[in-house]
């Protein structure tokens, strides 16, 4: 799917990994949980329903849990 804000409910700043053979959709980056749980809601009243929070250390993707003890740190 082409990366454009009509695409994704006008959403901005869309990004696109592949994992496990499948392709997915990304968008805002925060080093703060809270900011992000605030998009997350905002993006589940756009019709994502099953929108969630995932945490990348550079290109690698983290397990939420690892990320949130490196924020308290």
């Amino acid at each position: 799917m082409e990366i454009k804000p009509e695409n994704f409910k006008g959403l901005t700043e869309v990004d696109e990994y592949i994992s496990n053979g499948l392709y997915k959709y990304t968008t805002g980056r925060f080093s703060n949980y809270e900011t992000a749980k605030m998009l997350q809601a905002e993006i589940r009243d756009l019709g994502y329903e099953d929108a969630f929070i995932i945490a990348f250390n550079g290109n690698k993707r983290l397990d939420l849990r690892e990320a949130l003890g490196m924020e308290k740190k």
